[in-house]
Formats: C-alpha cells, sequence, structure tokens
C-alpha cells in the first residue's frame, strides 16, 4: 500500500500601495509587493499532537553521496499495531531526523521487534524526498517539493498463527516428500530431523523417525523473510528404537 503526503504552503502576501498627492509636494513612502513564503516539515507531515511515539532508532546510517546528504534509520515497533499508528510513527522519525540535520533525503525501514534488521524491511519504509521519489534527491530542491512516499508490509498486519511453545508436547508427522528419481512429491511415511534449523541434506540429517512419533519442543527459530513472512523451525527431542535424539524440523511437520 502506498500513500503519498502533499506538501502544504503558507504564503503571506504584504503589499502597500503609494499615492502621490498632486496638491502638495508631499509624497507617501512607496513599498513594493512582497512575497514571504513559510514553510516548515511539520507543514508537510502531519501527525497528532498527542502521539507518543512507539518505536526504537535500532541504527542511523550516513549514505550520502558528494554534496547531497542522505540518511537511512532502521527503526524497530512492537508487534499489533495498526496501519495508522505505524504510518504515525514514521512521520514522527522522519520529522526528528529532518530537523537534526535538514538533509537532501531521508529514508525509514521499519521492521518488527526481535526481526533481523539487516534484512529487507519486514513492516514498512517511508521514503521523504522530493516528489517523494529516492531517485529524484539531489542538493538544493526546496522543501515544497517534498512528499512522504509510505509502503506498509501486509504480513504485518495480519493476525499471528498460533504456534506451540517451548516444552510443549507434539506429534510429528511429514504428509509428502520430494523422490529425487521419480521427481516428484511422495507420500512420506517419516520425519527427518536435522542437527541445522536450516539444513535438510544428507550429511545433517541426524534420524529419521515414523509418522506420529511423540516429541518434546526443546528449542525454537525464527526467520523473517523478504515480503514479512516467517519461517519457523523446531528442535524436539524423541525417542526411537531405544535412543533419545534431538533434531530440528520444519514447523509443518507437527501435526495440528
Amino acid at each position: 500500500m502506498k500513500k503519498i503526503y502533499y506538501v502544504g504552503i503558507l504564503t503571506s502576501l504584504i503589499f502597500f500601495s503609494c499615492k502621490e498627492n498632486k496638491g502638495s509636494n508631499q509624497k507617501e513612502k512607496v513599498e513594493i509587493t512582497e512575497i514571504v513564503e513559510k514553510i516548515s516539515i511539520e507543514a508537510i507531515i502531519n501527525i497528532p499532537k498527542d502521539f507518543s511515539k512507539s518505536y526504537d532508532i535500532k541504527q542511523e546510517e550516513d549514505i550520502s553521496y558528494g554534496e547531497v546528504k542522505r540518511i537511512q534509520l532502521r527503526i524497530t515497533i512492537p508487534n499489533g499495531l495498526d496501519k495508522v499508528t505505524v504510518e504515525n510513527n514514521i512521520k514522527h522519525s522522519v520529522i526528528e531526523s529532518y530537523k537534526k540535520v535538514k538533509p537532501d533525503g531521508i529514508s525509514i525501514l521499519v521492521y518488527e521487534n526481535g526481526d533481523n534488521i539487516e534484512s529487507a524491511f519486514s513492516v514498512a519504509k517511508g521514503d521523504f524526498a522530493p516528489n517523494g521519489k529516492w531517485e529524484d534527491i539531489k542538493n538544493g530542491v526546496s522543501l515544497e517539493n517534498y512528499k512522504l512516499n509510505i509502503v506498509l508490509n501486509e504480513p504485518y498486519f495480519k493476525p499471528k498463527e498460533t504456534t506451540p511453545e517451548k516444552n510443549a508436547s507434539v506429534i510429528l508427522f511429514k504428509s509428502e516428500e520430494y523422490n529425487r528419481t521419480k521427481k516428484a512429491f511422495v507420500k512420506a511415511n517419516s520425519v527427518p530431523l536435522s542437527n541445522s534449523a536450516r539444513e535438510w541434506t544428507d550429511d545433517k540429517i541426524i534420524v529419521k523417525v515414523p509418522n506420529n512419533t511423540k516429541g518434546k519442543i526443546i528449542d525454537i527459530y525464527k526467520e523473517k523473510i523478504i515480503g514479512g513472512s516467517e519461517i519457523i523451525r523446531y528442535k524436539v527431542e524423541v525417542k526411537y528404537k531405544g535412543k533419545t535424539y534431538e533434531g530440528w524440523l520444519h514447523s509443518d511437520e507437527i501435526k495440528k
């Protein structure tokens, strides 16, 4: 979702006329027309006066080049904020950043608390630039030509799926697996446990346990990916053929 906030300009026109009294040599002072333009960052970006920010600045980076001054902020917010509140947090961060150094462009990348801020934004981003376009940034552009362009990432605003917690008892089940010989997915009868939360290659597989094996979650791995989606992996403890194994599996390999 994209939103563009347009500039409002307060222009005051002061006009003084002059007259010359033909009946006398006395002349009134002559003043020329003067146009005074007054604009502030608050005139461009409006937020409620009683707004209280709920973000933390995790990283502030100077990404200037030549004489063009550009600033990028990476901020985090809690889970569960609505779209208006997220937008107001972006607006607030832009206003405060602009007041500090008055750069030619400001980029705000928004993440949910706990997300990897070195990845693509997971909640939203805002670009404060001429015409709202990052590519239009250059030195000396009047503030009246600036717009704030906000893009929201929809997955953040969707209800979070309830997932098992640490120490929960679960049943392992894998519905299908890829058969390299047939080059197709076939029915699976077992669940592979890996010693890595990110790899299930043959050299990483610890054991394959039958479907419907009972286990206990002992650790949880979460990672946000591009687009705001989240992958979840569980480390489980299971008993199989008289031995105890601990390994990682995919979230969809737990029977709901």
